[in-house]
């Protein structure tokens, strides 16, 4: 029985060494793996080499480049890319500057290609609507040009670079061309103070500027039949095609405008859009009313390009709006 007992003891010493013998060993491949090459190199003094930078390169020039440093290269994977052509090293291990044996493999991925996308076609979008449809396509919005046109809107996509004519990698760069509207040219506004209807309407034509609201009002203090006041003010810069409010001084009644004439009030909603600018910085923008109730600022303030501005404005009769930015008329609008 004590025999047997021996035997049964010994045969568990004899697994437990072999079992410690199994780990040392897997332990020390383990070690080998991790820390062997470095252990070696100290040990035998072989000579380290500095790992050269082959990310970006084509697989040729790597594998040349590889050679030249008695490097050998191993291909781990290959993925789409958007930085990198078809062919050419995304990523390395060891990375680029980590000392190494000669001979030692230095493991690559490939690009294989970038992910492309059909290019979108914004043309004849405004811009906001088209910087959304290039953003959701996975491109990005580039140089942005403006020109004067007669055929586009303001702010309305006039072409675009490249064109939607194939595709291209995502995350790159879509330049637009976008127009600023039609050339209006400015105009100071002269002073059509003691001149009459003939005169004004001779001047009007001749800087391309329309005669707006005509108001009659007696003063005997002046001479029958000459402009006494307008609007917008003499001096002020504004643009082509801006109406001009006169009161001429007689006791006639304007016709058309006695019988356009609302005696109800109302309310109008107005919308304006600031207009944009290179410095992107605050301008002045003030809103002038003109109807029955009289004239009238109902809105200043300093807005920045391409703000949206939005109120209601209780009229009477016809009115006419008139949008200064910088004291320079931008806009008319009539309701």
């Amino acid at each position: 029985m004590a025999a047997r007992s021996n035997q049964i003891s010994h045969i568990i010493k004899d697994i437990i060494k072999l079992f410690t013998l199994v780990l040392l060993i897997g332990l020390f491949f383990f070690l080998l793996e991790i820390l062997g090459e470095n252990i070696i190199d100290k040990f035998f003094n072989i000579e380290a080499l500095n790992v050269p930078d082959f990310i970006g390169l084509s697989l040729k020039e790597a594998i040349e480049k590889s050679s030249q440093n008695d490097i050998i290269l191993k291909i781990m994977d290959e993925k789409f890319d958007s930085r990198y052509p078809k062919n050419h090293v995304i990523s390395q291990t060891p990375i680029a500057g980590k000392f190494v044996k000669k001979g030692r493999r230095i493991f690559i991925t490939i690009s294989k290609g970038f992910i492309e996308n059909k290019i979108p076609d914004v043309r004849g979008k405004f811009i906001r609507t088209a910087e959304i449809i290039i953003k959701n396509n996975g491109y990005i919005l580039g140089q942005k040009s403006f020109v004067f046109s007669d055929k586009f809107e303001e702010n309305q996509v006039i072409s675009q670079t490249p064109l939607p004519q194939g595709k291209m990698a995502k995350g790159k760069n879509i330049d637009l061309l976008v127009s600023y509207g039609k050339k209006i040219n400015n105009v100071i506004i002269p002073d059509f103070s003691g001149k009459d209807i003939i005169q004004i309407k001779g001047i009007l034509n001749s800087l391309k500027l329309r005669l707006g609201r005509v108001i009659y009002k007696y003063n005997p203090a002046y001479p029958r039949g000459v402009v006494v006041s307008q609007l917008p003010k003499k001096g002020i810069v504004s643009k082509e095609d801006t109406e001009i409010d006169i009161v001429i001084n007689d006791d006639l009644q304007d016709v058309s405008t006695a019988l356009d004439m609302n005696s109800r009030l109302k309310q109008v909603d107005l919308s304006f859009v600031m207009p944009d600018n290179p410095d992107r910085t605050h301008k002045q923008l003030r809103i002038i009313a003109i109807d029955d109730i009289g004239t009238r600022e109902i809105f200043s303030k300093k807005c920045l390009p391409q703000e949206n501005v939005n109120i209601t404005v209780n009229g009477k009769g016809n009115m006419r709006v008139l949008y200064y930015v910088e004291e320079i008329v931008v806009e008319s609008q009539k309701y």
